[in-house]
Order: structure tokens, then C-alpha cells, then sequence
């Protein structure tokens, strides 16, 4: 069969110029040629250009290279040397197929081509999973890295609900002991129901009291603003110094009846020194009987015994007239004389003064104050019965 040597020559023809077509009879086919340089690439050795500084072998080793890229060409794909591989171009290429010129080739053009076949071979590999590998694509990875932080999200998204377990058992806690309080509260309720149901009974018993009485209560004097226009000429005093109304004793003495006291009679120490004593006779008579007794609204400094006096109503004089005329009756002991005690008391109160032994007459009503340890302060005169 010869050499390769002698076969290349023979496809030139003698000089390789006059187109002499070579006889193939005797060389193996094509199938044959790739089945040889398969089991020749199987024992290639390392490819070495040092090795070959003559063109002695060239030829072989060319044809194994050519077959040896063969393979590497199918399954290549994207590397990160892309920029290498990019560099492979077709005059490459048809540079490994038109070996027949390797006789003229230069040792560094030969360095060159082993270092170039070098690289490919030591970069070029398959994938078992390529198929897979071909799928991933830029949003996939960027979906991939989210999973990170989808991850922390979750780890975050546990904490919190933790914690809003432990809130969740905490006010259970709270509802157990608010459900507690709210049945004592209820308990309570129900007491003070009771107690409200109680109060109103009494309410509506002292209302049916209030109606059998009806009209007879009168008002004997109230204290409040209008009082010195009201009772001005009505109410009549006597101080040390003489008879004067109401109007023209508040004018002397300032504390008596004002603004400050809401206009209530005061038989105070600032305008009466020690133990002064002040008659106040209220000259509007009122209807009394032996059941009549007298509502009296006051605040007194101590418990001490008082004085109140009932003197019949006189007809045809006037108030001014009136005035002297009681007093007297007072100081010589005509005039009626209550059993009466002033309670001491740092808020007002209301007392019942007994008018048993009384006659149904109309009468005039007089109180008398001391600016002593009493000092007192009335805020209201009625009468019950008569």
C-alpha cells in the first residue's frame, strides 16, 4: 500500500503539475481511513510541538489532530475562554484540511498549530446534563438568589408569628381574668340594682308624702340671690343699736347677708364682735297649730341651747311699727318660747323644731343669734302643718 508520504506524492502525479489522475485501487475507503484514526486517537500520545522540529511523521500527526477536533466540534457550547474559542475560524480549519502542504510548513507555524489545538483540547468537555444546563437562564438565576432572601422573609415571617402567639395566649390570659372581673362587676351590679330599686321606693314614699302634704309647707324665708329685694323690707333686725330691715342692716353690716355666704343670715364675729346678739324677726306670718313644726337650715360652730320665739300676728301696723312692738313681747315674756338646740355642724343641716302647745293662730316668727361659739348661719325658714 506505501507510505502516506508516497500517497500524498502520487496525487500530484510525477511533478505534481500535469493532473495525472492516481490510481485508489489499492487504498482503503473512507469508513476504513475513520475506524484507523479512531483507534489511532485512542492512543494518541500528548501532543508535544518540541518533539517535532523536522517534518518527519508530520503527515500522521496532522491527520490525527484533524480527527482528534473532529469530536471536540460537536459537542462544544459556551466556555468562559469564549474569547479563545471565538478565535477559530474557517481559514483555520482549511488549513488542518489542505495538510498536503506540510512539507512547507516552518517550525514556528507548526508551534503554533499545536498550541492552538492544545488549548481547544484541554478546554473543550461534555455535560451529562447539558440539556438541563441549556435551560438556565438569567431570570431563573436571579429567581434562584431571591430563594436566599425568601428564605430570611420566612425566618422573619416565623419569628413574628411567635410572637404573636405569645400575644395571642397572653390576652386569653387577660380574658379569663377580665371575664372574672366582669362576673364580680356583674355581682356588684346586681347589689347596687337593689340597692337603686331600694332608693327609689323610698323616693316614691317620701313623694307621696310630699303630695299629702301639698300646700302645706310655707316658705318662711330662703337664702340666694334676689334675697335682699326679696325679703328686704319683710325681715327686720335688732343689734344693739336699734331696729333697722334687712336692706338697710346689710348695708352696716357687710357680712350679715352677701354674695360671699349666698345671701344666708349670718350672725358672724366680723361685724359683731364676741357674743353680740342679733334678734331677726321674719314678718310675714305663717299658719301654725299644735302640729306644726319648723324646718330650720343652718351650720352653728357648736352644740349649744338656742332661741326661737312665735308672737301672734298683729293686724293694722306696719312693719317698721311691728318691729318694737315683738321685741318688747320677747323681753317680757309674752311672746311664745320654743324648745330649740343649735347642733354643731360643718355642713348645713336640716332640723325639725317642735311646735307642740301651739294655738291655730298666725304668727310671726323671730330667731335669735349669738356671735359666740354657734355663731350661726342660716340658709332657710319653712313651716310644716298649720
Amino acid at each position: 500500500m506505501g507510505t502516506e508520504k508516497e500517497w500524498l506524492k502520487s496525487l500530484k502525479g510525477a511533478d505534481g503539475k500535469n493532473g495525472k489522475t492516481p490510481d485508489m485501487s489499492e487504498y482503503p475507503k473512507a469508513s476504513e481511513v475513520a475506524t484507523m484514526i479512531e483507534r489511532a486517537l485512542e492512543n494518541m500520545p500528548v501532543i508535544s510541538p518540541d518533539s517535532y522540529a523536522t517534518n518527519e511523521h508530520l503527515h500522521e500527526q496532522i491527520l490525527l489532530l484533524r480527527e482528534a477536533i473532529a469530536p471536540l466540534e460537536n459537542v462544544s457550547h459556551s466556555h468562559q475562554n469564549k474569547a479563545v474559542l471565538d478565535k477559530i475560524t474557517d481559514a483555520m480549519i482549511n488549513t488542518i484540511d489542505s495538510c498536503g502542504q506540510f512539507e512547507d510548513w516552518t517550525k514556528e507555524q507548526i508551534h503554533t498549530l499545536f498550541e492552538f489545538v492544545n488549548n481547544f483540547s484541554n478546554t473543550a468537555h461534555t455535560h451529562e446534563n447539558k440539556a438541563v444546563l441549556d435551560t438556565i437562564t438569567a431570570e431563573k438565576m436571579a429567581a434562584l438568589n431571591g430563594i436566599d432572601n425568601l428564605k430570611t422573609q420566612m425566618n422573619g415571617l416565623s419569628a413574628e408569628l411567635a410572637v404573636l402567639k405569645n400575644k395571642c395566649s397572653n390576652n386569653s390570659d387577660r380574658l379569663y381574668a377580665d371575664e372574672a372581673t366582669l362576673d364580680a362587676v356583674q355581682l356588684d351590679l346586681g347589689d347596687t340594682q337593689a340597692l337603686i330599686g331600694t332608693i327609689q321606693e323610698t323616693i316614691k314614699a317620701m313623694q307621696v308624702q310630699k303630695d299629702s302634704l301639698g300646700g302645706r309647707i310655707q316658705t318662711v324665708f330662703t337664702c340666694g340671690m334676689g334675697t335682699l329685694e326679696k325679703y328686704g323690707e319683710i325681715i327686720y333686725t335688732f343689734y344693739n343699736d336699734g331696729f333697722r330691715n334687712l336692706a338697710g342692716f346689710s348695708k352696716s353690716y357687710l357680712n350679715f347677708c352677701n354674695a360671699d355666704n349666698d345671701y344666708a343670715i349670718s350672725v358672724n364675729q366680723t361685724d359683731f364682735n364676741w357674743a353680740g346678739v342679733v334678734y331677726t324677726m321674719f314678718l310675714n306670718p305663717v299658719s301654725m297649730n299644735n302640729h306644726s313644726s319648723i324646718i330650720l337650715t343652718y351650720q352653728s360652730g357648736t352644740t349649744d341651747v338656742g332661741e326661737i320665739y312665735l308672737v301672734e300676728k298683729i293686724s293694722g301696723r306696719s312693719y317698721a311699727e311691728l318691729a318694737p312692738i315683738i321685741h318688747e313681747q320677747i323681753i317680757n315674756g309674752t311672746a311664745i318660747k320654743l324648745n330649740f338646740q343649735w347642733l354643731q355642724s360643718n355642713d348645713f343641716v336640716s332640723v325639725l323644731v317642735d311646735c307642740t302647745g301651739v294655738n291655730l293662730r298666725d304668727y310671726y316668727l323671730i330667731i335669735k343669734g349669738v356671735s359666740d361659739n354657734t355663731h350661726p348661719k342660716i340658709r332657710a325658714v319653712k313651716v310644716l302643718g298649720g
